[in-house]
């Protein structure tokens, strides 16, 4: 799983979609896990 900064997220959101087309993606805040984002069609086969 990548794991991005809040800010990194917001700066490169392009990539951060991209990513988590394939797999989820943690996002942190300080360090510590704040968010995943992941594809609809993944959260589906949850």
């Amino acid at each position: 799983m990548h794991s991005y900064t809040i800010r990194d997220t917001r700066d490169r959101h392009s990539e951060v979609f991209e990513q988590a087309a394939i797999e989820p993606v943690l996002v942190t805040q300080q360090s510590q896990p704040s968010h995943v984002i992941m594809s609809a069609d993944k959260l589906l086969c949850i």
